[in-house]
């Protein structure tokens, strides 16, 4: 995802849980102002196309939704990561 605070970080997110068609839950690193690892966040979907280019992430210090739209660039599923890396 794009639009963290500092982009010289960097940014991962690990999807967990598919819990709808337009709602994830992913583990994720360099989200918040400390870099601290989040886990279980929930993030929505909220593209016009139903395509996850666009979400919401949930902001966990407000206990709400994020007010920021972010564009996605992907994501890593770890039922994936984990066929990929077995082969």
């Amino acid at each position: 995802m794009l639009g963290y605070n500092n982009p010289g970080r960097g940014h991962v997110a690990v999807v967990t849980e598919i819990v709808s068609d337009r709602l994830i839950r992913v583990n994720h690193a360099n989200w918040l102002n400390n870099g601290e690892i989040s886990v279980d966040v929930p993030v929505m979907d909220v593209s016009p196309n139903n395509d996850w280019s666009e979400l919401r992430v949930w902001h966990i210090p407000g206990n709400h939704w994020g007010g920021r739209v972010y564009v996605a660039q992907g994501f890593i599923h770890a039922f994936s990561l984990h066929a990929a890396v077995g082969r």
